[in-house]
């Protein structure tokens, strides 16, 4: 049977939301946590986001272990229905549990995302305005190889 991934390398749904929020990704979340560099609310986000990816590795497990018991290796009888079901059940509450860490994570991630400064809007330069200006106004804007121009 092929094991799942360490953990370092089972992704979640939060990853690129957690990436953006943070500045770094996930593992070197991990690694300024497990060096004890984060302040409270990040190290929360590492303490949930470590409890999601060990559920979503032991959903990938019992994924792993239903596709086993469905291939053509194993003779197919009562007791095969047995641990297909029993399998089942446990893929389900695998898939509950990580559910549950995921919106966990996910209110923590949404505090650090509502403190985080919001970035400036870019700025545009005053000849670009104006030029936006007229176009808005119905000018027509030519443009030529070497210039551009408005009229």
């Amino acid at each position: 049977m092929t094991l799942p991934p360490p953990d370092q390398q089972i992704p979640t749904a939060l990853d690129q939301r957690i990436e953006t929020a943070v500045g770094y990704g996930v593992e070197e979340l991990r690694r300024h946590h497990d060096s004890g560099l984060l302040d409270a609310p990040h190290a929360a986000l590492a303490d949930a986001h470590r409890e999601l990816v060990a559920a979503e590795r032991d959903v990938t497990f019992y994924r792993v272990r239903l596709a086993r018991l469905a291939s053509s290796e194993l003779p197919v009888d009562r007791a095969l229905f047995t641990r297909i079901g029993r399998t089942l059940d446990q893929l389900a509450k695998a898939a509950d549990v990580r559910d549950a860490k995921q919106h966990t994570a996910a209110a923590v991630l949404e505090r650090i995302e509502a403190a985080a400064p919001r970035p400036a809007p870019p700025q545009i330069a005053t000849k670009d305005v104006a030029a936006l200006l007229a176009i808005a106004q119905g000018a027509k804007l030519h443009e030529h190889l070497v210039t551009t121009a408005s009229r």
